[in-house]
């Protein structure tokens, strides 16, 4: 039998709806992107954007730590579906987070055309958030009795509970153990780009996060945070046309917060490091780790520790400038960020 294009790409298909209907859906996610490497191939030559993650976890929305990501231009929605199941009992602070988050966000980019002074961008993004006992708990009690994988006690709860709970000094200042959603925490950004080639990119950004979402919700964390990074894009790395790299550093300035007694961090530090892999002129599979510093100096493994997620994604082009991203997200080395987040964004990339 001759297998034509098309053939492959209706295999290619077959394969992905298979992968995400049962349990392993990152391996549908990578069976279906190798399976177009057989595809035709006209490979453009400009960076690529990484995956735009966000960290669903309640220490990441009371305390804006989630780190900050720039676009390059149009409208884009995301979806981010976390699951969290973690607790700690240290020196008077006893934290549990056992629930999912789901964030849903809208945000607008522009570029203005080159000047003397250089490109500059602007972006606003505009957050939902809901709570609730979600649906992934027994997927994921599976996963673990499939690999073998300790479950952290998840077989001990009730499935699919809602519980984000802080008491500090015998003082509850926070509970909520029922369904909550609205509009998350305002943010607007503004970028230079400082080198423009066509195989790599340098800019530096500042933004500001608004307090538009409630405490007591936990859609927002109260105060008005500022942040600076830098990000820095390649193509072409050692020769290799097909493989770039992204790398982000900067700081972030959390407002004040009146829910614990300890002592914030004055500048929490960002980073982001990413490989991406253009398989072909419309599909991208992508690798990084995010990582970002404590917020609070509070003993507490869920709130006072340093976070690094990794992330594996695949990138797809739906129809010309139009980006479809998946992706999935695990916590690497400590409690503050969610056991799993499951991405999905669909927005304009290129200028």
């Amino acid at each position: 039998m001759i297998v034509t294009p098309q053939l492959r790409s209706a295999a290619a298909s077959r394969w992905l709806v298979s992968g995400f209907r049962s349990e392993h859906h990152l391996t549908g996610l990578i069976a279906f992107a190798f399976l177009l490497i057989l595809l035709p191939q006209t490979l453009r030559a400009e960076p690529s954007l990484p995956l735009a993650i966000r960290n669903t976890a309640p220490a990441g929305l009371l305390f804006g730590v989630t780190p900050f990501r720039s676009e390059q231009r149009g409208l884009r929605i995301a979806i981010d579906n976390g699951n969290i199941f973690t607790g700690s009992n240290r020196r008077g602070v006893e934290t549990v987070f056992d629930g999912e988050t789901t964030i849903a966000t809208l945000s607008w980019n522009h570029v203005f055309k080159e000047s003397g002074s250089g490109l500059w961008s602007i972006g606003i993004e505009a957050p939902w958030i809901r709570h609730g006992g979600g649906v992934l708990d027994g997927f994921i009690e599976g996963y673990h009795d499939t690999f073998g994988f300790p479950d952290g006690g998840r077989d001990r709860v009730p499935r699919d509970r809602l519980l984000y709970r802080i008491v500090e000094g015998g003082i509850t200042r926070l509970h909520l153990d029922a369904s909550a959603r609205g509009i998350g925490d305002l943010r607007v950004r503004v970028g230079r780009e400082f080198l423009a080639q066509p195989d790599r990119r340098f800019s530096i950004h500042g933004a500001i996060e608004l307090p538009t979402g409630e405490v007591d919700k936990i859609t927002g964390s109260g105060g008005t945070d500022v942040a600076l990074w830098a990000e820095y894009r390649r193509t072409g790395l050692l020769g290799f046309e097909r493989l770039g790299i992204s790398a982000m550093a900067g700081g972030v300035v959390p407002g004040e917060s009146e829910l614990l007694r300890g002592d914030p961090v004055d500048v929490i530090p960002i980073g982001h490091f990413g490989i991406q892999y253009r398989v072909s002129d419309r599909v991208e599979l992508l690798a990084q780790t995010d990582g970002l510093g404590a917020s609070y100096d509070i003993a507490s493994d869920v709130l006072g520790r340093a976070a690094v997620q990794g992330t594996l994604g695949g990138r797809i082009r739906v129809w010309k400038s139009l980006w479809l991203d998946l992706a999935v997200v695990e916590d690497l080395v400590s409690d503050s960020t969610p056991d799993v987040i499951f991405h999905l964004s669909l927005g304009m990339r290129g200028q």
